[in-house]
């Protein structure tokens, strides 16, 4: 299950360039900014996710997405303090991040 639904988009890759977004300023509200922090939170829980349904002796598949889940939390991290969201997005969002913070902490990261 994911939780944003069917249409949520995984973030491409470890570009973790936003447009229009400038770690040096005040608060973010567009489209842009506010897809990519729930396309990264998507990414971090699909990770999560394949890290803990992979079977014990494939443990190259779980590293690589135990890496990546915890990539995206830190990624999250970083962006969230300078995205606007609205109350009903950060509700969405503070649930989210703290699924993939205890999936991190059932694959053994501290966070």
């Amino acid at each position: 299950m994911f939780l944003f639904g069917p249409h949520s988009h995984l973030h491409p890759g470890a570009n973790h360039h936003v447009p229009g977004y400038n770690s040096g300023s005040a608060m973010y509200r567009s489209a842009g900014t506010v897809e990519f922090l729930f396309a990264e939170l998507t990414a971090g829980l699909t990770f999560a996710r394949i890290a803990i349904s992979a079977k014990p002796q494939d443990a190259d598949k779980i590293e690589r997405n135990r890496k990546n889940a915890r990539k995206a939390y830190d990624s999250l991290l970083h962006f969230q303090e300078n995205i606007s969201l609205t109350g009903e997005e950060k509700k969405r969002y503070e649930s989210g991040k703290s699924e993939l913070k205890a999936a991190l902490r059932r694959l053994g990261e501290q966070v």
